[in-house]
């Protein structure tokens, strides 16, 4: 069995849907383990870290990445006008990193220089990977901190 956090030091990218899910519940369950946008920051680097990989099958299914794009970024919930001043900032964040894969969704050459570079890319290269892996540590050490240690009794026969 996987841990979130074995999932992302692997970097098994196909798999973090699931860390994606997980980190989701926990969040809803208590919002307050963790600031708002160190877990934003999070969960917005596996998603593009999702669709990068989603993008670099040699023949990628557009609809499928378009539809992953839609639902990780709905643009139509990602406002940054008439919210408050964290919300616009935390919508613009997510924002900029649907319009850089839209980009890369919609330009084949795009793609092809993002790939050939070697992810050279300050937001979407491997620099998101390390950001990725420091944030889960946080996020880990911080739900370790706040949550009691689990007690385990021995049951008698």
């Amino acid at each position: 069995m996987f841990t979130v956090h074995s999932i992302i030091q692997q970097e098994d990218v196909a798999n973090f849907e699931n860390p994606l899910q997980l980190l989701g519940k926990v969040y809803s369950i208590a919002p307050d383990l963790v600031p708002i946008k160190k877990y934003i920051q999070l969960i917005t680097g596996l998603k593009a870290k999702i669709l990068l990989n989603k993008m670099s099958q040699k023949s990628f299914d557009y609809a499928d990445v378009c539809a992953h794009l839609n639902k990780f970024f709905p643009k139509s919930e990602l406002k940054t006008n008439g919210v408050s001043e964290v919300e616009s900032e935390i919508n613009s964040y997510q924002l900029q990193f649907r319009r850089r894969l839209t980009r890369l969704m919609l330009s084949p050459s795009g793609r092809e220089v993002y790939w050939n570079n070697d992810q050279d890319d300050n937001e979407l290269g491997p620099a998101l990977m390390v950001s990725i892996q420091r944030l889960l540590r946080v996020y880990v050490d911080r739900v370790n901190r706040e949550l009691p240690e689990p007690v385990i009794e021995q049951v008698k026969r």
